[in-house]
């Protein structure tokens, strides 16, 4: 097939930029009628591109400029994303188009074009399930590279200069194709375009493969320093537990003290420092592991200074041989999150919290549960952060998992009757000492 190829319809050419961007915007949070703008987009991205092919061959750089800034307009006016993401989407979703129209055009033009008669009856026909199958395609390849990451101003640049490499390299036979340089005949041209468009979309798929790494990499960074974190404050915790205790063996010397004194107000202020010692002491909880004790103790003396109801049932034992700083993250995230969320509740009778740690059926069961005043929403299966920085919080249920993965157990997330309700199933070989 050596006869000169047809040029790619403009409406096609349209349509395909014009699917694009409804790819890349389907994971995004939509504007309201965002159907209607996205086709109102459409038919001007088909005008736009019949406008500019009346224009001359030296402004088709310009015109190319025109529909790429078209589809950004697009994303824009249909949903809210940062202006990182909307230019990081553009320039892979610019890329995709060339590829879909040139690929298909191709298809139409080896099989159909000069081989059938009245073959431009099968163009639309060829052209629709041609971009069907590509951008169904594109769809399930967006969902699976997570798009709609963060995208940083590295990323972006870098999103930038690939296509704009891409679509200079790609396109670079046409403008040698009448001089010495030519690449051969428009078929080989074609074949080369589609060729570098592709390999333009696997640039950017490894781009999103490394940004999602490098996201996986600082989240579990964070769910380190918060193992250590928890870790920490339980041996912080277990070392006062011990002054206290020591403390309450000189109680007598100390009451005798307060009794002596004869300032009222110095008298008060012993009284108010001895209550103090005194409630921290009554919110020790005792379940026959050492490091549950202290966290729970600690978590409950949190809980009764924000008047919640910390109730527990716990067989500390069936914890086996769970490594301490394991336990000190598990059950400080789980009660942390619990304390945090009944903190929210205005009636004090109704911020209860409890816990619950037995052997059922060969596994160790573990059920934290707490009163919401709604229902969370959950993304990705896990409730979203209510903190400000959610960059630096939001990490807790994905520690607690992590944990649960790690003695090959299972982690359940429920909401039911008012209660939001944490479950944990480990087998007990997993634990078992």
């Amino acid at each position: 097939m050596t006869s000169l190829l047809p040029n790619i319809p403009r409406l096609y050419t349209a349509l395909a930029e014009w699917l694009a961007c409804g790819v890349v915007l389907l994971p995004w949070p939509k504007r309201a009628w965002w159907q209607l703008r996205l086709f109102a987009c459409g038919v001007g991205q088909l005008a736009l591109q019949l406008w500019v092919g009346s224009w001359p061959l030296w402004l088709w750089v310009p015109g190319m400029l025109l529909n790429v800034g078209w589809m950004l307009m697009t994303l824009t006016w249909c949903a809210t994303a940062s202006a990182t993401t909307r230019g990081f989407a553009v320039a892979k979703a610019f890329v995709f188009a060339e590829f879909a129209a040139s690929v298909v055009w191709q298809v139409y033009c080896y099989t159909l074009w000069h081989r059938v008669a009245n073959s431009t009856a099968w163009v639309p026909l060829v052209m629709l399930v041609g971009y069907a199958l590509l951008f169904a395609g594109d769809v399930w390849l967006e969902r699976r590279q997570m798009a709609t990451q963060p995208v940083g101003r590295r990323a972006l640049f870098a999103a930038v200069l690939t296509a704009t490499i891409v679509f200079a390299v790609s396109n670079i036979g046409f403008i040698l194709a009448n001089t010495t340089f030519a690449l051969g005949d428009s078929v080989t041209i074609f074949l080369f375009r589609t060729l570098v468009n592709l390999c333009g979309l696997l640039i950017f798929a490894l781009q999103a493969d490394q940004r999602q790494e490098n996201q996986l990499q600082a989240e579990l960074g964070a769910i380190n320093r918060m193992f250590q974190t928890q870790y920490d404050q339980y041996t912080a915790y277990k070392e006062s537990s011990t002054v206290i205790r020591r403390q309450f063996h000189d109680l007598k010397h100390q009451m005798a003290v307060i009794l002596s004194e004869d300032n009222a107000a110095v008298r008060a202020r012993y009284l108010s420092e001895l209550s103090a010692a005194i409630n921290t002491y009554a919110a020790t909880i005792s379940t026959g592991s050492a490091v549950l004790d202290t966290v729970l103790s600690q978590k409950n003396a949190t809980a009764l200074g924000k008047h919640i109801d910390l109730t527990c049932f716990a067989d500390g034992q069936a914890l086996g041989r769970m490594q301490p700083m394991d336990i000190a993250s598990l059950f400080g995230n789980a009660l942390d999150n619990a304390i945090e969320a009944v903190s929210q509740l205005e009636d004090p009778d109704q911020r209860l919290i409890e816990v619950r740690v037995a052997q059922k059926a060969g596994f160790l069961v573990i059920t934290c549960r707490n009163v919401v005043k709604q229902a969370p929403a959950f993304r990705d299966g896990i409730p979203p952060t209510t903190k400000a920085n959610a960059e630096q919080h939001g990490f807790g249920l994905k520690n607690i998992a992590y944990i649960v993965e790690k003695y090959t157990g299972q982690m359940t997330l429920k909401f039911e009757d008012g209660w939001f309700a944490l479950k944990i199933a480990i087998p007990q070989s997993s634990v078992a000492p």
